[in-house]
Order: structure tokens, then C-alpha cells, then sequence
């Protein structure tokens, strides 16, 4: 087991870029407890300036984050999904791709990491160069809250694709688009460059500023030389879906720790009454309520790495992410609530950093499905088990 053996790892596919800028005055803490550390600073960059909101400096969140990426980096190239299993250069090949999104400012880079690398020596050259700066997207579901590429609604006709694809993450800044699309065989995935004709892109914001786009595929050719899966494409997304739903879900739950932070630590600023408001025992049984969840959902995310270290099938795997990323998300939106309304009227203005942590997690809980559809999911797997 690796539980508490964390690879060191700058997580720009984290919440990096949504944290908190320090206040500034003194920080006077509650009876009998210390302030809390401050965290480490860093300049935003550019990249994660574009969104509508003023970044500010980052908070890393690395702890959850860092051993997700450690475990599931070893995992990307699953042998059931490959005819002959990975050789151990192509482990290895997979394993620095994915340790090389952690420099990657495009939101989200590691799905399209994951699905390329499990598609053989083409896949992995196109997982280097997105590690090395060509970014990708994968364009998989066919209609909002959909879990599963292999319900793909685009098809392909005469050697052409057709298709709309709902909440691409990075297409905007794409230079190639990994599509999953319905064959004679199965489902396939193409990678297509992001100008190819016949194939559009509108783009829209979600409530973080990360931009989703809608892709449409009208009659896009297809070759041999684009081909990255066939037959079996959407068991490669599927696997690859599963990965970053454990990753987001440690994102989630490094997103509610942060804010939970910044919430006890307002509770120790803000006065009322002539003391902080920290000392009443309501708002302390509320944050202790919140604190349990967390370390909970910390839990359920250290028994799912675990459980994929231990070499579950697809459907083990499926099972253990459902139920962490329920759990995550839940939590995580739970938090954010809280946070509002323990800080009051501060926490509803543009100025107070608490709401770009609220703004992530309303996003990365809504992603590869919510609290509600894993949950769902999560019961279906666990019963179909008990029935075999």
C-alpha cells in the first residue's frame, strides 16, 4: 500500500488555480486553539487568468491530489484493455505523461492523458506531446449527465463521423480532438485536428469560468491514420472516465478542506458581541459537522486508491469511483454551502475569495456526473455484484 507515500507534484490540474487570497489585519484565534498556518503563495498565471474572476495568488491542495495522480499514473495502461498487456517502456512512458500534466495550466488535461495513453504507440506519442505542450480534449458524451462512452450518440457513416458532443473541457485551447464515435465494430476513437473540416466548436463558460464547449462533428473524414481504437473505444474512456472521477474526486475533497479553513478562520476573526463569533457553540457544532464529513470523504477516497493499487477489473474500478466521487461531491457542496453561510453577507460579494472555492466546487462536483448519479450508479454495480 501507499497510503501516506505522496510524490511531490505541482498540481496545475488541481484547484491551484482557485485560491485564496490572504487578508490582511491579525488573526486572533479562538480560546485555547492557534491561528492557522498560512499557506504558501504563488503568482497566478496567465493561463488561469482567463476566466471572469480576479485569481489572485494559489493555495496549493496537494496532499489528496498528489497520491491520487501517484496511484493512477501506475494504472493508466490497464492489461485487460490491451490485447497483449503494456511493456514496461510504455509504463514508464505513460507514467511521465501524466506526472507532466501536473505543468499543464489547461483545466483538466489528465482525461485526455489517460484515454490516449491506453491506445498503444500512437496514443502514447500524442499523450507525450500533450504533456509537452500540444493540449487535447476528449469529445465522449453525447448528452448532459451521460456516464459512459460507450453510450455514444455520434456514429460513423462512409468513413465520416457525425455527431454533437456536450461539455468538451479544453477544447478551446485544443490542438487535437479525441473523438468517440459508433462503428460497425464498436465504438472508435479518432484524433482529429481541431480544424478539420466539418468539424465545429461553440464555446461556453460553467460557473468557475472553466470553459466547456459543445463539439459537432458534421461529416468529418476519417483515416487509418487518425484511428486510435477500435472495438473497444469506449471501454478505453470508460477506464479513463473512472481515473479522473478518483482525481476530481480528491480535487473536490482538497477544495472543501480549503474552504472549511478559510471559514475557521474567519470565525476567529469576526466579532460580535464584543467576542469572535468562533466562541458561540452553534457555529462550533456546525463546523464540527463539517469537519467529520471531510475527513470521511478522505477516507472514501484513501479506500478507492486502494482499491484500484489492488488491481480491480473495470468493474471493481467503476464501482470504487462512483462511490468516492458521490461521496466527494456531496461533500465538497456541502462545504461550499456552509461557507456562505457562515461568513455572512461577505461571503455573497465578488470580493471575498470564499466564492471562487464555491464556484469550483458547484463545477468539478457537476462533472463526469454528480453526487446523485454516482450514487445511483455506485447501487447498480454493487447489486449486479451480489447477483453474479
Amino acid at each position: 500500500m501507499m497510503r501516506g507515500k505522496l510524490v511531490t507534484m505541482s498540481l496545475c490540474l488541481s484547484v491551484l488555480a482557485f485560491g485564496a487570497a490572504s487578508h490582511a489585519g491579525e488573526k486572533q484565534p479562538i480560546e485555547g486553539k492557534a491561528p492557522p498556518k498560512a499557506a504558501p503563495k504563488r503568482e497566478a498565471t496567465s493561463a488561469s487568468a482567463k476566466g471572469p474572476y480576479d485569481l489572485g495568488t494559489l493555495d496549493p491542495i496537494d496532499v489528496p491530489t498528489s497520491r491520487a495522480i501517484d496511484v493512477l499514473a501506475k494504472s493508466c495502461l490497464m492489461s485487460e484493455l490491451s490485447r497483449e498487456g503494456p511493456t514496461r517502456e510504455e509504463t514508464a512512458k505513460c507514467n511521465a505523461a501524466v506526472g507532466s500534466v501536473a505543468a499543464q495550466v489547461l483545466s483538466h488535461a489528465h482525461l485526455p492523458i489517460l484515454v490516449a495513453a491506453a491506445c498503444g504507440d500512437a496514443g502514447l506519442r500524442l499523450a507525450g506531446a500533450c504533456a509537452a505542450g500540444a493540449p487535447m480534449a476528449v469529445a465522449w458524451q453525447g448528452k448532459p449527465g451521460e456516464l459512459s462512452a460507450e453510450n455514444t450518440l455520434s456514429f460513423i457513416e462512409n468513413s465520416k463521423v457525425f455527431g454533437e458532443f456536450t461539455t468538451v473541457i479544453g477544447a478551446n485551447a485544443a490542438q487535437m480532438i479525441i473523438v468517440a464515435a459508433r462503428g460497425e465494430g464498436g465504438v472508435e476513437l479518432y484524433a482529429l485536428p481541431v480544424d478539420a473540416p466539418g468539424l465545429k466548436r461553440v464555446d461556453g463558460r460553467l460557473a468557475d469560468g472553466t470553459v466547456a464547449s459543445v463539439v459537432i462533428a458534421d461529416g468529418v473524414e476519417l483515416s487509418k491514420t487518425t484511428l486510435l481504437a477500435s472495438g473497444n473505444g469506449g471501454a478505453l474512456v470508460d477506464a479513463a472516465l473512472d481515473q479522473t472521477r478518483v482525481i476530481l474526486s480528491a480535487e473536490l475533497i482538497g477544495t472543501a478542506r480549503q474552504a472549511f479553513e478559510m471559514t475557521l478562520d474567519y470565525l476567529r476573526t469576526r466579532k460580535q458581541f464584543g467576542r469572535a463569533i468562533g466562541s458561540f457553540q452553534a457555529l462550533q457544532h456546525r463546523a464540527v459537522d463539517l469537519y467529520v464529513q471531510i475527513e470521511l470523504a478522505e477516507a472514501a477516497l484513501a479506500l478507492a486508491l486502494d482499491q484500484f493499487e489492488a488491481g480491480l477489473d473495470a468493474h471493481g474500478r467503476a464501482a470504487a469511483a462512483s462511490a468516492v466521487k458521490a461521496r466527494a461531491s456531496d461533500v465538497a457542496f456541502l462545504v461550499a454551502r456552509e461557507a456562505i453561510q457562515l461568513h455572512g453577507a461577505i461571503a455573497y460579494t465578488m470580493e471575498h475569495d470564499i466564492g471562487l472555492y464555491v464556484a469550483r466546487a458547484m463545477t468539478t462536483a457537476a462533472l463526469l456526473g454528480n453526487g446523485a448519479a454516482h450514487a445511483k450508479r455506485y447501487a447498480a454495480l454493487t447489486a449486479r455484484t451480489l447477483a453474479a
